[in-house]
């Protein structure tokens, strides 16, 4: 054969596996059958988008329009009168997205399906790549859960590549974390998610920053916050932002103990802001203060 015929065959069929695959991993939708197990697909499927999100599920929207995504896909199987699974994909904007606006749910982070996921009585959720899917039985039952892990399973099988965590969460230190704490936000209104902060944006949040919250045990629970900024000139406003309209000065103590009796500390450290909130003995928070600018020293020296 003639050696530039068979280059342009190859690069051919290179170009149709990689159409196949980018296809694959664009759209999971097309991983579902209209029939499964007996469960049939009813009426048309629906999509949603930012414009009407709140029409279908209007307590979440605001998640998953705060991290962003293009699409929501939307199909119900039925297997009778009054027996349905309910089927989302979210097409959120990057891999970071999906986790962040999965990391919001409650309940306990497996990795049954995806990259992670939360399976509990009548509900799968998970994420991967830059998809959250959520599988919901209503009612839930022994039927319905055999085909509801059955279609987590196309789906799951349909997208190749797992997708990255948020850089932000390496900077976390270690000890003592709880794990099935960590929150990733991209903006304000999620800082207040274990402690009330502030109904403001008095961190300067948005889409270049990066933030994770995090609780810590050991004798108690502390709440730790970081946030990447792009620069440390952006961390400093912030922190001069933050201790005006959080302890009411421009120069606290590096610990304050609030009206609660709760103690609380904050400072920036290179292009971080780090806040540690709800500590009960100032000694504790200081500790978990300089854990996480240890972290963040070490970890971006290494760069």
């Amino acid at each position: 054969m003639n050696r530039k015929i068979f280059s342009l065959i190859l690069l051919s069929a290179q170009f149709f596996t990689f159409q196949f695959s980018a296809q694959t991993i664009s759209d999971p939708s097309t991983a579902l059958p209209d029939s499964i197990n007996g469960w049939k697909k009813l009426g048309e499927d629906r999509l949603f988008n930012e414009q009407n999100l709140y029409d279908y599920i209007d307590g979440a929207a605001e998640l998953y329009i705060s991290f962003g995504f293009t699409k929501v896909f939307n199909r119900i199987y039925s297997a009778g009168e009054g027996k349905e699974i309910i089927v989302d994909i979210f097409y959120m904007n990057t891999p970071q997205d999906a986790f962040g606006a999965f990391s919001f749910s409650v309940g306990k982070v497996g990795n049954d399906f995806g990259t992670q996921s939360q399976t509990a009585h009548g509900a799968i959720v998970f994420w991967k790549n830059n998809f959250v899917v959520s599988i919901v039985e209503n009612p839930a039952s022994e039927e319905a859960k055999k085909t509801s892990l059955t279609i987590a399973k196309l789906i799951d099988e349909s997208i190749p590549e797992k997708g990255s965590f948020p850089e932000v969460l390496k900077y976390l230190p270690q000890e003592n974390l709880d794990a099935q704490s960590i929150r990733y936000f991209r903006h304000y209104i999620w800082f207040n998610t274990y402690t009330y902060i502030s109904g403001e944006n008095i961190l300067n949040i948005n889409q270049n920053t990066h933030g994770v919250l995090a609780k810590y045990s050991d004798k108690e629970k502390l709440i730790l916050m970081i946030v990447k900024y792009p620069d440390e000139y952006e961390a400093l406003a912030a922190l001069e932002k933050f201790n005006k309209a959080y302890y009411k000065t421009l120069k606290p103590k590096p610990v304050v103990k609030s009206k609660d009796s709760k103690f609380s500390g904050s400072r920036v450290v290179k292009n971080f802001f780090v806040g540690v909130f709800g500590g009960k003995a100032e000694r504790d928070v200081t500790t978990l203060i300089s854990r996480a600018h240890k972290s963040i020293s070490d970890l971006t020296s290494k760069k």
